[in-house]
């Protein structure tokens, strides 16, 4: 637990573990089913959906087609009541939240320098585990913007998982097939910085990460802390859980995924997870498009 906040810390260590007769009913709950589903969901119905922002420093190294300031511009249209992820909070009827993850510093870039700080890391983690306990929704959805941050997640994939950065290593935003081999490159050269370094899960948050991933990191530990259910939407949502289950392994138990993108990190993110999303809508635009496909799919099983 190096790294975490002492509030968090004693909220993770306090709560009473899951027998093991009710741990593994809830993990054959989420092998993606809808009847399953609807069983580990419950009365649970108010929801809404999270989307965590900020920029990353590698985006500078063309590993992304997006503009660097990416989340800042997507934010401030969100704040402003426009975009695609407003757009289906409207036609999903889910509350939308777009959450500053010190925008106005961004991550630095990972194959020159750490991250972020451990001020910054811990900050990050109380930010989002807030979001998640403040909210009386008992589904959070959650998303994500920001401009590299594939990249990132690529690499804490690949120490999460001990795969290589090639298994890991997609198009993210959409770049072209021939931009790949240079985003690997980024992910090689970030990995190599740290290599030996990365001591704990928060470590490595904290050396590859990014800020909006770290705070969902925290909100999913937090919406489990408080008994909530947390909706996956692509790779760097599942990345930010991965982390999550490092820290806390029974907050897995809390986590649904009912989409997938052609993402091969995710792929092997899920699998790990043990989740079995059960629709691949190809999306590549982040601000947790999938995680409203997958709350109405929870929300609807309640009448199963």
């Amino acid at each position: 637990m190096d790294n975490i906040p002492s509030a968090i810390r004693q909220k993770i260590e306090g709560r009473p573990s899951l027998d093991e007769k009710s741990s593994t009913r809830v993990a054959e709950l989420t092998c993606g089913r809808l009847a399953d589903i609807s069983l580990l969901v419950g009365c649970r119905e108010k929801s809404e959906v999270i989307i965590f922002c900020c920029d990353h420093g590698v985006a500078r190294r063309g590993v992304t087609k997006l503009p660097p300031d990416y989340a800042k511009q997507k934010y401030c249209e969100l704040v402003a009541g426009i975009g695609i992820a407003f757009q289906l909070g409207k036609a999903f009827s889910v509350p939308v939240h777009a959450i500053d993850c010190s925008m106005g510093s961004p991550s630095r870039d990972i194959c020159d320098e750490d991250a972020m700080t451990q001020l910054e890391l811990q900050k990050s983690l109380v930010l989002g585990w807030d979001q998640a306990c403040g909210s009386d929704c008992e589904l959070i959805g959650i998303g994500e913007l920001g401009a590299g941050n594939t990249t990132s997640a690529a690499a804490l994939a690949s120490i999460f998982l001990n795969e290589p950065p090639a298994d890991c290593v997609g198009t993210g935003s959409g770049i072209e097939t021939s931009q790949i081999p240079e985003k690997l490159r980024a992910v090689e050269i970030a990995l190599e910085r740290v290599e030996g370094k990365c001591e704990s899960t928060t470590d490595a948050l904290r050396r590859l990460g990014g800020k909006e991933i770290v705070a969902m990191c925290g909100a999913i530990l937090g919406a489990h802390s408080c008994g909530k259910l947390v909706v996956l939407d692509g790779f760097v949502t599942c990345v930010a859980a991965l982390a999550a289950v490092r820290i806390w392994p029974e907050s897995r138990n809390s986590l649904i995924c009912c989409t997938t993108t052609d993402e091969k990190g995710q792929a092997l993110a899920v699998r790990r997870l043990g989740l079995s999303p059960f629709m691949n809508i190809g999306h590549t635009c982040g601000q947790g498009f999938g995680s409203f496909f997958g709350l109405e799919f929870c929300r609807s099983s309640r009448y199963l």
